[in-house]
């Protein structure tokens, strides 16, 4: 091999693991997302604690991810939803009389 084909080789597996976006998530007992990695978790590990991990192809920032129905989603926070609710029925503009 080439001195100058290993920089290269290096430099396209550093490209490709910038542009993965997949990532597992463990989900606990009470179902809960507590860790997110990008490589396959040990199942029997997470067996001995009643954990699971689950495969997705979104990145989703930990605190933001939520498991359901076998899915990892991006949790919507009901504050969040409420704000959005209110600035929908909020006057695009205000028109203010001067003196």
């Amino acid at each position: 091999m080439h001195v100058r084909t290993i920089p290269f080789i290096l430099t396209i597996i550093l490209l490709m693991s910038a542009i993965s976006e997949a990532s597992w998530y463990v989900v606990d007992a009470h179902n809960k997302v507590i860790v997110k990695c990008e490589y396959a978790p040990d199942t029997k590990d997470l067996q001995t604690r009643n954990e699971t991990a689950i495969f997705s192809k979104e990145d989703i920032l930990l605190q933001e991810a939520e498991y359901v129905k076998g899915e990892i989603k991006k949790h919507v926070n009901e504050s969040s939803r409420e704000t959005t609710a209110a600035s929908d029925t909020l006057p695009t503009s205000i028109n203010h009389t001067h003196p």
